[in-house]
């Protein structure tokens, strides 16, 4: 069985294209993160996945998912070799998405001070 779930967030805003059949294509970044402990020292590390989704699938991805996006991404691992600009050999894993679920809004960066409650900020004069 050949079946991948993961929980992270979207590195990039979806790019969408269109093929040849009139169906839709979007590829996108998602970022998974660990913790370990080791010897009471607490480590994260990051994994970067290439995730692509087709069809009804990857035009939520593109109308609703935006950088940052707490997703659940379910599909299945595909590599695929080719032959890179030198002929060299190379081989590419990527995530074949079957289902996306949007689980929170993009991940806003605010100005340093500022808050969501207006009434809460402070105003210089």
């Amino acid at each position: 069985m050949n079946k991948v779930f993961l929980l992270g967030r979207i590195g990039n805003d979806p790019e969408v294209k269109h093929m040849a059949d009139g169906s839709q294509v979007a590829s996108f970044s998602l970022a998974t993160s660990s913790v370990s402990n080791r010897n009471g020292e607490k480590k994260e590390t990051t994994e970067w996945h290439r995730c692509a989704a087709f069809g009804r699938t990857a035009e939520i991805a593109g109308q609703y998912a935006k950088k940052g996006t707490q997703v659940l991404v379910v599909g299945a691992i595909k590599t695929t070799k080719y032959k890179d600009k030198d002929g060299q050999e190379r081989t590419s894993t990527g995530i074949t998405v079957n289902e996306l679920t949007l689980l929170g809004k993009p991940i806003e960066k605010k100005p340093y001070g500022s808050t969501n409650d207006p009434e809460s900020e402070d105003i210089p004069f």
